[in-house]
C-alpha cells in the first residue's frame, strides 16, 4: 500500500519502556545472515482463523494472556509494526511498536524480501507465538459504497445489498470480492430501513497479499484499507471524534477524502494530487529561473524526463523543508525561499482544499443534511500551520493533525514510549489496523459468507456443549442421587448392626442350627403326642358330624407308619355302617354325612366302596362301606 510518509525515510525505531530509543535495523544486515547459510528464524506459527478458532483446545480458546494484535505496514521505503492488547472494559493498549527500513533495491516478488520479512515479523512477535496480524492493501484497488436498502429478513439481506450494490457499481464476481456491514437502521418516509456500507476489493490482490505474508510463514487474520484503520480509531474510542468527522490524507501520488458518520465510513474517494505533483511544480518554478531559459526552452522541456536530476532532487529537497516545518516548530521562521516554495505549490493545495468541500458538500446533499463538524489532516505537509491555514480559511471547518500516539504521548493507553512527532503519522494505518477485530472491521479474508458458517458452526458446537452439559448434569445428578442413596443405606446397616449388637448371646451360624435342632425335637414330641390321641379325635369328629338316620357298625383306623418298610403310606379311616329312615333319602343322607366329613381338618377325601339295600323287619336300610382319606 501507499505509506503516509513514503518521502522521508526514517531509521528503524523501536518503542520502550522508558524513551523512545533508536534502534537502526537494516534490511542488508538480515539478508547477509541469509546468505552466509546462517540458520533464519524458525516459521512463526499461523493464527488460527476465525472459522479455526472453535476447533482450538479449551486452553487456546480461554487463554491466559489477554489477546494480541499486530499490524503489518508495508510501506515504499520502510515497515511499520504496531503491537496492540485488548484490555478489560473495550479499551485497548499499544504493547510495542517498530519501523524497519527497506534497501531501495530490495524486490516485493524476492525471496530475499521475504525472508527479510520473516525476519522483522519475528524480532518484532518473538513472545507473541499466538498473536492475530492484520494488514492492509491499497485503498485506490477498493470500492465502497454507502447504500440504503428496504428492510427485510436477516437470510435476504445479501441479496439486497448485492443487487442494490451491482445498480450503482460495476461488479466482476469471478475477480472481485464482495462483502457487506450492516451499520444501523432508520425511518424513511415512514419505512424501516437498513444503512449498510458495501465494497469490493480484486481477488487477486487480496491473494497476492496472503501468499506473500503466508511464504513467509505468517497467516493473515485480515486483509483491510486504511479508511476502515481509521474507522477503528474511531470506533474504539481511541480518537474522540464528532457525529460527522472528515479526513483527507495527502499522500506521495494521490491523496484521500473520506467521510464518517457515527463511527462508520460512509464514503472514501481518491485524488490525483499528492506530493509528486507538488514536486513537479517546484521543479517547473525552478527551470523558470535558470540563467538564459527562454519561453521557447521551457516549452520544450516539460516533459518529466527532460529535466535534471539536480533540478528534481533541489525541488525535493525544498518540499521536504517546508514538510520538516511541520514537525521542526519553524514555521513562524520560515525563510523567502521557503515562502516562495509555499507559493509555488499554493495552485496544487486549492486544487485539494477544493475537492474536499465538495465532497462535504456532496455528502451533505446525498447522504444527510447534517454538516461535518471537523477535518482530520495526515501526512507531513497537511501539518504545515499555513497549510491547515489555507485548508480552513477555504473549506469553513476546522482542521486537526490527526496523532494516533496522543494519548500514549500523555501516558495513557499504553506501556511504551510513543515515536517522534515526525514519525507518528506515519503510523497512523498501522495503529488503527492494530485495532482491528472481525466484529469491528471489514476482512477482505473473512466475508459476510464465512460469517454465516462460522455462525453456523458456533451454533453447532453451542448445541453439542449444551447437551453435553446437559448430559453431564443428569449424570452428576445421578451419581449424587446414588451417593445419597448409599449412605442413607449404609446409615441403616449401622442402625441394624446396632440393633444386632443388643442381642445377647450373640445369634450365629450354630445358635441357629441348635435352636433348629431343638424346635424340631420339640416338634416331633408334639408330633408324637398328636399322634397319640389322633385316633380319639377322629372318632369325636365323626360322631360329631354323624346324623341320627344313620349308625355305624365299625370303624378302623389305619394311621400309616413313618418308619420302616410301610413308610409314607397313606393314612385311611373305613366305615362301615347302614341309613335308615325314609327310602327315598337314604343316598342323599350318606352323601351330606360324607361331604361334611370332608369339609373337617382332619379329613381329605371320602368315597363309597360299597352299598346294597336290605330288609329289617317291614322297614328297608341302605348298608353301605365308606373310606375316608385321614390328612
Amino acid at each position: 500500500m501507499v505509506s503516509i510518509l513514503e518521502s522521508l525515510p526514517q531509521a528503524g525505531q523501536k518503542g520502550s519502556a522508558v524513551l523512545a530509543r533508536t534502534d537502526e535495523v537494516s534490511s542488508t544486515e538480515m539478508l547477509l545472515n541469509v546468505i552466509r547459510g546462517q540458520k533464519g528464524p524458525d516459521p512463526l506459527p499461523a493464527p488460527p482463523s476465525p472459522a479455526q478458532g472453535l476447533k482450538r483446545s479449551i486452553l487456546d480458546v480461554l487463554p491466559i494472556k489477554k489477546p494480541v494484535t499486530v499490524s503489518i505496514d508495508i510501506g515504499e521505503n520502510e515497515i511499520r509494526l504496531v503491537k496492540v492488547t485488548a484490555q478489560s472494559g473495550e479499551k485497548y493498549q499499544i504493547v510495542d511498536w517498530r519501523k524497519v527500513t527497506i534497501d531501495p533495491g530490495l524486490g516485493r516478488d524476492s525471496n530475499l524480501f521475504v525472508s527479510f520479512l520473516q525476519q522483522a515479523v519475528a524480532d518484532f512477535t518473538r513472545n507473541e507465538p499466538h498473536a492475530a496480524f492484520w494488514t492492509t492493501i491499497s485503498s485506490v484497488d477498493v470500492e465502497t459504497r454507502y447504500l440504503r436498502i428496504p428492510k427485510v429478513a436477516k437470510s435476504q439481506i445479501a441479496n439486497a445489498v448485492f443487487w442494490t450494490y451491482k445498480r450503482e457499481a460495476q461488479i466482476n464476481e469471478s475477480k472481485d470480492i464482495f462483502d457487506y456491514k450492516v451499520i444501523g437502521e432508520r425511518m424513511e418516509e415512514g419505512t424501516e430501513k437498513l444503512d449498510v456500507i458495501a465494497y469490493t476489493a480484486p481477488r487477486q490482490r487480496v491473494e497476492a497479499t496472503r501468499k506473500l505474508f503466508a511464504s513467509a510463514g505468517l497467516q493473515l487474520t485480515g486483509i483491510s484499507i486504511v479508511p476502515f484503520a481509521i474507522q477503528n480509531l474511531f470506533r474504539t474510542g481511541w480518537i474522540s471524534a464528532d457525529k460527522n468527522v472528515c479526513t483527507l490524507f495527502i499522500g506521495r501520488d494521490w491523496s484521500r477524502i473520506a467521510i464518517y458518520s457515527g463511527d462508520n465510513l460512509i464514503l472514501s474517494r481518491d485524488i490525483k494530487a499528492g506530493l509528486e505533483g507538488m514536486v513537479e511544480s517546484i521543479a517547473e518554478t525552478l527551470e523558470t529561473q535558470r540563467p538564459g531559459a527562454t519561453p521557447t526552452d521551457l516549452d520544450e522541456r516539460t516533459d518529466d524526463l527532460d529535466r535534471t536530476s539536480a533540478t528534481m532532487e533541489k525541488a525535493q529537497s525544498l518540499l521536504q523543508r517546508l514538510t520538516r516545518g511541520a514537525w521542526e516548530q519553524v514555521a513562524e521562521e520560515m525563510t523567502e525561499q521557503d515562502d516562495e516554495t509555499f507559493h509555488t505549490i499554493l495552485p496544487a493545495l486549492e486544487r485539494v482544499a477544493r475537492q474536499v468541500e465538495r465532497t462535504i458538500d456532496h455528502y451533505r446533499i446525498q447522504f444527510s443534511n447534517e454538516t461535518v463538524a471537523k477535518v482530520f489532516i495526515s501526512g507531513d505537509l497537511g501539518a504545515h500551520p499555513r497549510v491547515m491555514a489555507l485548508f480552513q480559511d477555504q473549506v469553513g471547518i476546522p482542521f486537526e493533525v490527526i496523532d494516533p500516539f496522543a494519548q500514549t504521548a500523555q501516558g495513557e493507553r499504553a506501556d511504551v514510549a510513543a515515536p517522534p512527532l515526525a514519525d507518528r503519522n506515519a503510523f497512523l494505518p498501522a495503529v488503527g489496523m492494530a485495532l482491528s477485530d472481525n466484529e469491528l472491521t471489514p476482512n477482505f479474508l473473512f466475508t459476510s459468507k464465512d460469517r454465516q458458517r462460522h455462525n453456523q458452526v458456533q451454533r453447532f458446537n453451542r448445541s453439542i456443549f449444551t447437551f453435553s452439559a446437559l448430559f453431564m448434569a443428569i449424570c452428576i445428578g445421578a451419581y449424587v442421587w446414588q451417593m445419597h442413596w448409599i449412605a442413607q443405606k449404609k446409615i441403616q446397616a449401622k442402625e441394624f448392626q446396632n440393633h444386632l449388637d443388643r442381642y445377647v448371646p450373640r445369634v450365629d451360624q450354630n445358635l441357629i442350627m441348635q435352636l433348629a435342632a431343638n424346635n424340631l425335637g420339640h416338634f416331633r414330641s408334639v408330633e408324637a403326642s398328636g399322634q397319640k390321641v389322633k385316633s380319639v379325635a377322629i372318632i369325636g369328629e365323626v360322631c360329631a358330624k354323624i346324623p341320627q338316620s344313620i349308625r355305624l357298625d365299625h370303624l378302623t383306623l389305619d394311621l400309616g407308619r413313618t418308619g420302616g418298610p410301610q413308610a409314607g403310606k397313606k393314612a385311611v379311616m373305613v366305615l362301615e355302617g347302614m341309613v335308615t329312615g325314609d327310602r327315598f333319602q337314604f343316598e342323599s343322607t350318606l352323601a351330606g354325612f360324607l361331604m361334611r366329613l370332608k369339609d373337617s381338618p382332619l379329613f381329605k377325601q371320602a368315597q363309597i366302596i360299597r352299598q346294597a339295600l336290605e330288609s329289617r323287619g317291614r322297614q328297608e336300610a341302605l348298608r353301605f362301606t365308606a373310606q375316608i382319606e385321614l390328612r
